[in-house]
């Protein structure tokens, strides 16, 4: 019975004592799992970070190559000095003709008799072909480079747009920039709504 006993016991303190060890193990597993998952989840995230990073960058890069295209559009190339023309001003800006739209709608009219007797269109016709709807500009005494519009002038929007691309050399369809234009800008520029046209007047400046 004695040796039976002893027995028993030791095999009861093996038990126990694989019992430890097995604890330990799963605890040791259970640790080193956690620790992978965590390291896992770290990955995923900095994964995801620096995906989301480089998807912002390539959204980045494609609104700069969108402005950058936007911007070779406009940018405005000047002649050699060879190929400006001296009275640039002169020939393209004082001989411009405005609210040519209307003059054609009024000379219509004006072909039959009844309208010709009419002396608010025959008045009308004749001063959008009169010296006051023409640009004349006087230079700056104080600033030598400097173009003031002498008087007002009547435009509309294509009028606009045809000066714009005059003076700034900028293509605006169906205008489009001479290639004599000397380095020109708009130091002032100033409309004024009267009716259905516009009231411009406006300050160049030579570059």
């Amino acid at each position: 019975m004695i040796i039976k006993l002893n027995f028993a016991s030791k095999v009861e303190r093996f038990s126990v004592f694989f019992a430890k060890i097995r604890y330990k193990v799963w605890a040791h597993c259970a640790g080193l799992l956690c620790l992978y998952v965590a390291m896992f989840l770290s990955l995923a995230v900095g994964a995801w970070v620096l995906a989301s990073s480089f998807s912002s960058l390539k959204a980045f890069d494609k609104r700069i190559a969108l402005a950058e295209r936007k911007l070779r559009r406009h940018v405005v190339t000047l002649p050699p000095k060879d190929a400006v023309d001296p009275l640039y001003i002169k020939h393209h800006l004082e001989s411009a003709t405005f609210l040519n739209r209307e003059k054609k709608q009024l000379q219509m009219f004006l072909r039959y008799p009844h309208f010709q007797e009419n002396e608010q269109l025959t008045a009308r016709y004749a001063f959008l072909n009169g010296d006051e709807q023409r640009l004349v500009f006087s230079k700056n005494h104080q600033e030598s480079k400097t173009k003031v519009l002498l008087q007002p002038v009547h435009v509309d929007v294509d009028d606009i747009k045809q000066l714009v691309c005059l003076v700034e050399g900028v293509d605006i369809p169906p205008f489009v920039a001479p290639k004599t234009r000397p380095a020109l800008a708009f130091k002032s520029l100033y409309f004024k709504k009267n009716g259905c046209t516009y009231l411009l007047k406006m300050e160049l400046k030579e570059q």
